[in-house]
């Protein structure tokens, strides 16, 4: 049977003492009618579980005490900073309720040549994030940012050693890459909308360090390119490590 768990910021976790409010509040105390005295889980988006017992329930929020605190979950390595050329809202919806269960850190919605979107309401996107991170059992919740710009993007990235760019043609094989990685702790991805990247746009990537990987024989929708090539980063470098 399906556990319930339910996002508690660490702001509203105070000295053992949890406070329940918003939509958390609604489907816990509203739609699932737990009363007091049940005991519900809870994660905090930075990697902790608690067991909590409803104290009480009032018109607007309840309050709970921990009984049980876990130790920390450990997060999924690489740390994947992700960078995606904004899509319709359809897909966009798809990319972050898969990444977030994926395990991905960072999420940068990209403005390029080729993006579908222009605008991005990121408070839309936290919610689905919170839902996959519910539906999945995990603890951790990545960081959702505003759209910005391919160059700011760039400057984003520029510390980090490790940087991929899915690009089908005139690129080398995923396995040949995380192979020759020295860093394997952090990598930046980015994947691009609809109609790809521009030719400036992989080439100016090229210049700033990002190595351009096939991840399939076959053109990708966006929303599948996503997750094939995290899936595959994630394989590859564990069995790097191992």
């Amino acid at each position: 049977m399906h556990d319930f768990q339910f996002y508690i910021p660490p702001g509203k976790i105070r000295n053992n003492f949890v406070t329940i409010n918003g939509e958390e509040y609604l489907h816990c105390c509203r739609v699932l009618r737990k009363n007091s005295g049940d005991i519900i889980k809870v994660f905090d988006g930075y990697g902790f579980h608690y067991d909590v017992r409803i104290l009480n329930i009032y018109k607007n929020y309840a309050e709970g005490k921990i009984v049980k605190s876990y130790p920390k979950e450990k997060s999924v390595s690489p740390e994947l900073i992700l960078g995606i050329g904004t899509v319709k809202n359809s897909a966009l919806d798809t990319i972050v309720s898969q990444v977030s269960s994926l395990g991905v850190a960072h999420f940068y919605p990209l403005l390029t040549k080729h993006s579908v979107k222009r605008g991005f309401k990121k408070e839309r996107f936290e919610k689905i994030a919170i839902e996959s991170i519910k539906q999945c059992g995990s603890a951790y919740l990545p960081e959702i940012h505003d759209q910005i710009n391919f160059d700011n993007w760039l400057d984003v990235t520029r510390n980090i050693k490790s940087k991929l760019i899915a690009e089908k043609d005139s690129s080398v094989s995923l396995l040949r890459v995380i192979d020759e990685v020295k860093n394997i702790d952090e990598i930046a991805v980015m994947v691009g909308p609809e109609g790809g990247f521009s030719s400036d746009e992989i080439k100016t990537a090229k210049a700033s360090g990002f190595i351009p990987v096939n991840i399939f024989k076959r053109r990708l929708r966006t929303e599948l390119a996503v997750v094939v090539m995290l899936a595959n980063i994630y394989s590859l470098a564990s069995i790097k490590e191992g």
